[in-house]
């Protein structure tokens, strides 16, 4: 059977159409259903089954860019917003607190692999590593955690799936929580009014920033694109130690590393930079979902 649409436009409109017409009917509708199964699930679900009933192809040069432009591109507009020295001043040992939690759901993604490893496929470790990368980070830190491990889309959709699936466990025990938060702020010595104050600062800063202007996403795509370019050409130059340290994982290195030096400059105060990259980051994840194969899925070894 021919695959209906093949043109690297026709491709990209079905990815980028695929992600509005999910979020506008989250909009429109307002159901519950979206708690549980939020868009991100659809925006990727969507694209394997169009792939795989030969709407769109498993391969395209489309999904080659999202890879090697969008998602770096995302990173750049991600983190130039980003005040680290504000976050460390108003979280105090709330920053100890998270990285406790980084240095645990990495230790745990490691241990879990190891238990049940010999039944998954040789990639499945790529799928641990961008699950990991989403409990630190949230969904454009997976995305990002699977290119530089270059983790199979097959893999990152059985991410997506288990990331979901935790989630929906994990939201009504998160909610009952509430019931003793104040014992267990009291437990953890938490000062009173930290939480006011996080929350006063988060406000401020949205507040801070000024109305979009044309002129801003040119500077934002001119930095973006910039920054991409040059961790594309200096990762190309850098030792390679297989399986985990690749040029793709040097790329996502580099360019993260640049991004968080050009937020301690202007650039930081540019308006409109995370909500590009939001959406940069829904067309990657279906780029991922329109290269995926049903019958990868879940693949154990031979």
């Amino acid at each position: 059977m021919d695959v209906l649409i093949l043109s690297p436009q026709g491709v990209l409109a079905i990815l980028v159409g695929v992600c509005a017409f999910f979020f506008f009917l989250e909009q429109k509708t307002g159901w519950k259903v979206w708690e549980f199964f939020p868009p991100l699930l659809w925006i990727y679900a969507t694209p394997v089954a169009l792939n795989n009933l030969d709407v769109i192809p498993s391969e395209s040069p489309v999904y080659g860019a999202l890879g090697d432009i969008a998602l770096p591109m995302f990173i750049v507009l991600m983190l130039i917003n980003v005040d680290v020295g504000a976050a460390f001043r108003v979280m105090g040992k709330g920053v100890l607190v998270m990285l406790m939690g980084t240095v645990g759901v990495m230790v745990g993604a490691v241990l879990a692999y190891l238990v049940v490893h010999r039944w998954l496929s040789p990639e499945a470790w790529t799928g641990f590593g961008a699950l990991a990368g989403s409990w630190i980070g949230g969904t454009g830190n997976m995305a990002a955690a699977a290119e530089a491990l270059e983790t199979p889309p097959e893999e990152f959709g059985l991410a997506v799936l288990a990331d979901n699936f935790v989630y929906v466990v994990w939201l009504p025990i998160l909610l009952g929580s509430k019931v003793v938060a104040e014992k267990f702020n009291r437990w953890a010595r938490v000062k009173e009014g930290r939480v006011e104050a996080m929350e006063k600062a988060l406000q401020e800063e949205s507040l801070e920033e000024r109305e979009i202007e044309m002129r801003d996403y040119l500077y934002l795509g001119a930095i973006a694109a910039g920054v991409t370019w040059l961790g594309h050409a200096l990762a190309g130059q850098l030792p390679e130690i297989e399986p985990v340290l690749s040029t793709s994982t040097w790329n996502i290195l580099l360019v993260t590393t640049f991004a968080l030096i050009l937020s301690r400059t202007p650039v930081r105060r540019l308006p409109g930079s995370q909500n590009l990259a939001i959406a940069l980051i829904y067309v990657f994840v279906a780029g991922m979902g329109a290269r995926a194969s049903l019958e990868g899925l879940g693949q154990a070894p031979a």
